[in-house]
């Protein structure tokens, strides 16, 4: 938003020396502006109308400061880790380094509260599908296949989301592309447009979930932490406090599950009934 004087007959906007993507005159007082692609840094707004002339630049009340991507490598401890990964250090990397892993399932998940958020990953002959959810949703295949090793690469972004606090996971396949050696997924490091949240990883058998009625542990290396609690006696429930704004229940489908109440009292706890 752009306030002033003189807003009438406004026949261009410019930010930095470049035209404003869109641009309303709401009043003789206001303009509604959409800033273009610009560096970060501070950038002059120019206002040009066909009866006030063009407006100055002196003095900083006409500045407007552009925000870089908020970058995070990949061992920040926002950045929450399932499974079994590895730690690969070469300075062609960001940071120096990148973790990678080859277990089916083995994920990464990172919150933010922005609109967008961009991987940045190694491409390579060994590597190869990851699969990418964004808020819980279906997961997307992407190809880390490239047949020349390729490094600090935009491999992948959430597009541009509605402003909030938003979660993606990126787990490994097991999938690969025909051609590649491999089914490595790494992580060099990812970027946001707003500002990254921690985030709290629970097994199934935390002491921090309580467990009441019937249930039963069973472990295979496909699940995270190479286990999981199941129950099939109604009224068997888990509580799970939290403080934050959200939590994910990951859990397994398949032709012998049911439905399960979920419930949220406050202060925050999720429960679930069977």
């Amino acid at each position: 938003m752009i306030t002033g004087i003189n807003f009438t007959g406004v026949t261009g906007v410019t930010i930095g020396g470049v035209p404003a993507t869109s641009y309303t005159v709401d009043s003789p007082t206001q303009i509604t502006a959409t800033v273009p692609a610009h560096v970060a840094g501070k950038a002059d707004i120019v206002v040009a109308t066909s009866g006030s002339g063009t407006s100055g630049t002196a003095g900083t009340s006409d500045d407007y400061t552009y925000v870089g991507p908020t970058h995070i490598e990949q061992n920040d401890s926002r950045i929450d880790y399932l499974g079994t990964w590895s730690t690969y250090a070469n300075p062609v990397l960001s940071g120096g380094s990148y973790t990678y892993t080859n277990q089916t399932g083995s994920s990464a998940m990172v919150a933010f509260t922005g609109t967008q958020l961009h991987l940045i990953s190694c491409k390579g002959r060994v590597f190869g599908i990851a699969d990418i959810s964004v808020d819980g949703g279906a997961p997307v295949s992407v190809n880390l296949y490239s047949a020349t090793d390729r490094y600090r690469q935009d491999a992948w972004s959430t597009g541009v989301l509605a402003n909030g606090l938003h979660t993606v996971r990126i787990t490994c396949s097991g999938r690969k592309d025909v051609a590649s050696t491999g089914t490595y997924v790494g992580v060099d490091a990812v970027e946001t447009d707003g500002t990254f949240s921690s985030v709290t990883n629970a097994q199934q058998n935390d002491s921090r979930l309580f467990y009441r009625g019937a249930w039963i542990g069973y472990a295979n290396p496909l699940f995270f932490g190479g286990s999981y609690q199941y129950s099939q006696t109604a009224g068997s429930s888990v509580t799970i406090p939290f403080t934050g704004q959200k939590l994910d229940w990951i859990g397994v489908k398949g032709p012998v599950f049911g439905k399960a109440n979920v419930s949220v009292t406050r202060p925050h706890s999720l429960v679930h009934f069977l």
